[in-house]
């Protein structure tokens, strides 16, 4: 009899570790791929919504928000592999005294009230000219 509680017990903590080890990393994986989905998204949305028909200096470009805004929605939604359903997007710039945009900060806000951040910096090096 007391070999028998003792294999129930471990069989208990066992099946425990195992719920807990699976819940864990599915959150992990989660949290993790949303991420890495905003910052490819990120990425592309900074270089396809480059303003072309601005006229800067060298090494500096222009990027409007409201492409920036719409090509992040397009390519988050296109590139994501986790189901979220009510997404809420939050898109925040830094702007230099010219009025350029020097950083952007994206935040999610998913149906589980989970918030993911991400912030995307210029950064474009000038060239030295001699």
């Amino acid at each position: 009899m007391k070999g028998l509680i003792l294999a129930i017990g471990i069989l208990y903590a066992g099946g425990y570790t195992i719920l807990f080890s699976t819940s864990y990393y599915t959150e992990s994986y989660r949290h993790n791929s949303i991420i890495m989905t905003m910052t490819e998204a990120g990425k592309i949305a900074s270089v396809n919504s480059v303003d072309k028909s601005s006229r800067i200096q060298d090494g500096q470009v222009e990027i409007t928000e409201a492409a920036f805004k719409k090509k992040f929605r397009e390519k988050f939604e296109q590139n994501k592999n986790v189901k979220l359903q009510g997404i809420q997007y939050k898109f925040a710039f830094l702007k230099n005294t010219s009025g350029g945009i020097k950083a952007a900060r994206v935040k999610i806000t998913d149906d589980r009230k989970n918030v993911y951040q991400v912030s995307f910096v210029s950064n474009i090096a000038k060239e030295e000219k001699n």
